[in-house]
Order: structure tokens, then C-alpha cells, then sequence
């Protein structure tokens, strides 16, 4: 009885943990809700993801493990990102545009977050790796088949780049995803 209370919090754990992941890959269909610059909606619904994580995070205290926040600790590349958050941060205070420097500061800010927050979610998770290699492939064919079906429709390359701002961001996004997609074409290749 104890073992199968504990095999349902894993897996509405796991579950959770999933599912803010697809929250992380729903940027990429964010309309661009006809603003002059498109990454601002996608760093704001980034912050408001980031918001929800951090409260879930909170109200589920054993989500955070120990181990890893020794881990933080000795962490080289995060006390030095850390420091150049703080530069960052001290360098507004010298800024000509004060307003575009703290938006500067608060995307850097934003990404620091998605990253603390995708280590504390996925810490000891090794086996959901397949079902987050799934879950974005899926993403990938489906953001894939609007991009070309935008550019079909004009045969206009200035079509492709999705709702990033251009073809370089679009490209970098599925660079970052496509070591998922060939984990996943590897573990389902019997599918």
C-alpha cells in the first residue's frame, strides 16, 4: 500500500514535471500579438512560467534536493554566470537607456531562471528523458509543418522564421532540440 501511495506521487510528480515542460515548448507557438519586437510576449510568458515553477517549487520543498544545491555551490559556470548577472545588474546604473538596459537585464535574468528551474525539475529524472525526447519531437513536426505551410501559401522566404524574430533565432531553437530528436529517433526506432 505504501509503495503504490509512492508510485502515484512519482508519477503526478512526473507528470507535473512534463507538463511544464510542454509549458517551456509552447513559447514556439506564441502568437506575436502585432508587437514591433516578438521575443518580448515570449519573455514574458518565459517569466510567467518561471513564476509558476518557482511557486510549485515552494509549496513542494522536497523538489529541491539537497545534493543539488551543493551542486550550485561548487558550480564553476554558475558563480561565474552569477557574477555576470551582478555586473550586469551594477551596469544599469551607468546606462544611457536605463529602460532598454534593465529589459537587457531582465531577459538575461529570465533565462538564468528557466535554467535553474529546468535543473531543479529534471534532477534525478533520467527516466523521463524519453518521454521529453517525444514530447519535443512533437513539438518539432508540428512547428515544422506551420512553418512550411506559411511559406507554401507565399513561397516567401522571409516567412521562415516562425513566431522567433528571424531564421537565425528559429534555427537556434531547433538546434537545441534536435539532440532530443535523435534520442528519440534512436530509443523509438522499433515504432
Amino acid at each position: 500500500m505504501k509503495e503504490r501511495l509512492q508510485n502515484r506521487k512519482s508519477d503526478s510528480s512526473n507528470f507535473i514535471v512534463l507538463l511544464f515542460i510542454v509549458g517551456y515548448l509552447l513559447m514556439d507557438f506564441l502568437p506575436s500579438f502585432k508587437t514591433i519586437e516578438r521575443y518580448s510576449p515570449q519573455f514574458l510568458y518565459l517569466a510567467l512560467v518561471n513564476i509558476v515553477i518557482g511557486v510549485y517549487c515552494y509549496c513542494n520543498p522536497k523538489i529541491v534536493s539537497q545534493n543539488l544545491i551543493s551542486i550550485y555551490r561548487n558550480s564553476t559556470v554558475l558563480k561565474i554566470y552569477t557574477a555576470f548577472l551582478f555586473f550586469c545588474a551594477i551596469s544599469i546604473i551607468t546606462a544611457s537607456n536605463v529602460s532598454l538596459a534593465v529589459v537587457a537585464f531582465s531577459k538575461l535574468l529570465i533565462i538564468f531562471c528557466v535554467f535553474l528551474n529546468l535543473t531543479v525539475l529534471l534532477y534525478n529524472r533520467l527516466d523521463l528523458l524519453f518521454k521529453i525526447a517525444f514530447i519535443v519531437g512533437i513539438s518539432m513536426l508540428i512547428q515544422s509543418s506551420l512553418i512550411l505551410f506559411d511559406f507554401s501559401k507565399t513561397l516567401d522566404l522571409s516567412t521562415i522564421k516562425g513566431n522567433s524574430g528571424n531564421v537565425n533565432i528559429l534555427a537556434a531553437s531547433f538546434n537545441i532540440k534536435i539532440p532530443f530528436l535523435i534520442l528519440g529517433i534512436i530509443h523509438f526506432s522499433n515504432w
